[in-house]
């Protein structure tokens, strides 16, 4: 697919607002809602906003959340008040419906995906992807697989080892030119095809994703080891910078 060139990509004054859904449904949590889970005397779902809102070019935040939620959530900001959250909306059934619920409320010219589920994103690791965007309307942090990668079949037989030289692990943020994410999307829906990250939907579109280096510690919390692990990590002060 042909990608629009825009003047903008190379301006120095480009603008970003971060999307950050948190409609999951925590069921791998033992009953407990992660997102609003403690995380050093504040909620998961605080802490990751305050992580995103932690570089001077996100200039808006736009938080959807499950419609049972909130309440909850509306009551949790004016605790912890996020300055550059300019809207809460409700999430989808599916993540890319709660993505895209936020992207279509989002001004600027790029949008930033990030997971409410990860509270342990860097100062650093936020810069370093904001700082690669460029001509390539999609920018992802990877990092590589240290472990052996096995394809196995459906009664568990491994059927082949794979080439873990070209395999990577995706985080969020992600980083996408807005017009080409709206135009994926239309794509997407188009299809009727169902994607669990973000990158996907540009992919599904024929879009060129480019990855740059992720951090092991910008874990996302799924179950409550992630949690007992990310309380670990935040003690360690070794993703404050």
């Amino acid at each position: 697919m042909k990608i629009t060139k825009n003047k903008s990509l190379h301006d120095k004054n480009k603008t970003f607002t971060a999307v950050v859904p948190a409609a999951g449904k925590s069921t791998r949590m033992r009953g407990i809602d992660k997102l609003f889970a403690d995380l050093a005397g504040k909620p998961v779902i605080i802490r990751t906003l305050e992580a995103i809102s932690a570089d001077r070019r996100i200039e808006n935040i736009i938080l959807t959340v499950s419609p049972d939620a909130l309440d909850i959530i509306s009551n949790l900001l004016k605790k912890f008040p996020i300055p550059k959250l300019i809207k809460v909306v409700r999430g989808g059934k599916r993540r890319q419906d709660s993505v895209f619920e936020g992207i279509v409320n989002a001004p600027g010219e790029y949008i930033v995906i990030h997971d409410g589920a990860r509270p342990l994103l860097s100062k650093s690791l936020l810069r370093r992807i904001l700082d690669s965007v460029d001509s390539t309307p999609g920018i992802i942090p990877a990092f590589a697989v240290s472990d052996t990668i096995k394809r196995i079949d459906d009664n568990g037989f491994v059927v082949n080892t794979l080439d873990r030289s070209k395999i990577v692990r995706i985080q969020t943020p992600q980083v996408f030119e807005k017009t080409v994410l709206m135009e994926s999307y239309r794509v997407l829906v188009k299809r009727s095809i169902s994607i669990t990250d973000d990158s996907s939907v540009l992919e599904v579109a024929g879009f060129p994703v480019k990855t740059v280096e992720g951090s092991e510690f910008n874990i996302k919390i799924t179950n409550t080891e992630d949690l007992e692990l990310a309380r670990a990590i935040w003690k360690s002060n070794l993703i404050h910078e």
